[in-house]
């Protein structure tokens, strides 16, 4: 058997203690040897990180995946909804959305007067997102839109037809982004609301 030392910066290196062996051949400093098996130089900070940026990229679109999918069936099963439910349920969520930010309707306002005072209030306003300058100008006709499918739909003897249905989600698409955009700040930020509409 052999014995072995320890030489630092080199490893472990067979040693004959006896007297007859020859000198000691000493690897390169760039090649250190372990037990005659090159060691790996040490990672450097990024190549450490990536295993864990990997990872953590790969959980990121696990999660968009099941974000993606269940809006996918959230919207599948709202589709399948009756046109009324639709539209009643679409004028709840501008409600909802509008009394988070502080312009809830008022007491005795019927659907289209809350329409015209809310749309009445977006379109005066204006934010900054990133480079981009979002108006509110423009959303008081989908408001009005969906103001009048939901009394139609809310006072109506009827069902409405799958077009108001339809009508209805495309002015919510349109709503949504800006009733959240124009008023992020609050409304308050903005001085009491009226409803004379400018009159």
């Amino acid at each position: 058997s052999w014995a072995e030392i320890y030489f630092a910066g080199y490893g472990w290196v067979e040693f004959e203690p006896t007297p007859g062996r020859p000198s000691i051949t000493r690897p390169e400093a760039d090649a250190p040897l372990i037990a005659g098996v090159p060691v790996a130089a040490p990672a450097s900070g990024l190549a450490r990180w990536l295993p864990f940026l990997a990872g953590l990229a790969a959980l990121g679109l696990v999660v968009a995946g099941g974000v993606a999918l269940f809006r996918a069936v959230q919207r599948r099963r709202f589709l399948a909804l009756p046109a009324s439910s639709q539209v009643r349920t679409i004028w709840e969520r501008v409600v909802a959305r509008a009394e988070r930010l502080g312009h809830g309707p008022q007491v005795g306002q019927t659907p289209l007067e809350y329409a015209a005072d809310l749309g009445h209030d977006l379109a005066r306003r204006e934010v900054e997102v990133g480079p981009w300058r979002l108006a509110g100008r423009g959303v008081e006709k989908p408001l009005t839109t969906l103001g009048e499918a939901y009394t139609a739909t809310t006072y109506g003897n009827a069902e409405p037809d799958p077009g108001t249905a339809e009508r209805a989600r495309s002015a919510w698409e349109w709503i949504r982004p800006r009733v959240w955009l124009l008023g992020w700040r609050g409304f308050a930020d903005h001085g009491p609301r009226t409803t004379d509409h400018g009159k």
